[in-house]
């Protein structure tokens, strides 16, 4: 997400439409699409809940530090600030000019401007320490820590991940995050799927909150070993825990439509990288995915049983 306007622009604009006093136009105003992407208003220009704390303790009451924590509460479930922040909050003070790097990296646009405004509203919502007068600066927010599950749940919804070879335990703990995080049906597509998605998935789903799971890849990896395992896992997953478990099949000309990989639970979409690739220790990202959930069910009709599947090595 480019960040066009500075935090202290985007709170007049908050302001102004808490008062009703310009009308709502975020195809034509970048303020008001960047408050909504913030989730500090609604589709219609209306505060959100988040939106009106922020704007009765900066507006009305004057109190700066409930404000800034009304801001810090809506940044720690932003998927770039704690992609952002995962990796840096253990590390002390940390260059600016890395940061800068990093945000780049996360949101995808090179944009310096955009970066450093990013940082300096994570700044105004404590979840950094940040001086633009010094070259360092310290990440104050630890998306890892721990919480009941519920909660750890929610949050997931709207964290992101940054994986590299330097943080092999932090990878496998992101993608164990993730997997544990779901609710209702688990929808994982990847061209070349592995059996090593059947050892993720058992270690951390847990009975009640998982009803079903959908796994969908191509042709490329299917042999016995992964057609023994899986229907080992279905029955075990059935008996144990009450989740409804199937794996089909795409054709290779329909794989080759659908080169990312993607998971999807209730209020999750996610783009991967390769699972094969985050047990490596590779880099990558796992941020939110524009993909709808309706497509991944348009693919999961076009696909075929694993089970009648013919094995290809």
């Amino acid at each position: 997400m480019l960040l066009e306007r500075p935090w202290s622009g985007l709170k007049k604009r908050l302001k102004l439409l808490a008062e009703d006093g310009a009308a709502w136009d975020p195809l034509r105003n970048v303020a008001d699409e960047e408050l909504e992407a913030l989730g500090l208003v609604d589709a219609t220009g209306a505060l959100t809940a988040d939106g009106n704390d922020l704007y009765m303790a900066e507006f009305v009451l004057g109190d700066k530090g409930a404000a800034g924590e009304a801001l810090g509460r809506v940044l720690q479930r932003n998927e770039i600030v704690t992609a952002f922040c995962e990796p840096l909050w253990a590390r002390g003070e940390v260059p600016v000019g890395g940061a800068v790097s990093l945000i780049k990296r996360i949101t995808g646009d090179d944009d310096e401007a955009s970066a450093k405004r990013w940082i300096e509203m994570m700044n105004a919502g404590g979840v950094v320490a940040y001086n633009r007068n010094r070259a360092r600066m310290r990440v104050l927010f630890n998306p890892t820590e721990l919480l009941p599950p519920d909660e750890e749940a929610e949050r997931e919804k709207g964290k992101g991940h940054v994986l590299g070879p330097a943080t092999p335990y932090g990878n496998l703990f992101a993608i164990r995050e993730l997997v544990r995080s779901a609710r209702g049906t688990i929808r994982w597509y990847e061209q070349h799927m592995p059996e090593k998605v059947l050892e993720v998935l058992y270690g951390q789903v847990e009975r009640g909150a998982v009803t079903e799971i959908r796994i969908l890849s191509g042709p490329a990896n299917i042999d016995q070993s992964l057609k023994d395992a899986f229907k080992r896992f279905a029955a075990e997953m059935k008996k144990q825990r009450a989740i409804d478990v199937s794996w089909r099949v795409l054709s290779k000309k329909e794989t080759f439509k659908h080169h990312d990989r993607h998971f999807f639970a209730d209020g999750i979409a996610r783009n991967l990288p390769p699972i094969n690739s985050i047990l490596a220790n590779s880099s990558g990202e796992i941020l939110d995915s524009s993909v709808p959930v309706e497509d991944f069910d348009a693919w999961w009709d076009e696909g075929t049983d694993l089970a009648t599947v013919p094995v290809t090595t």
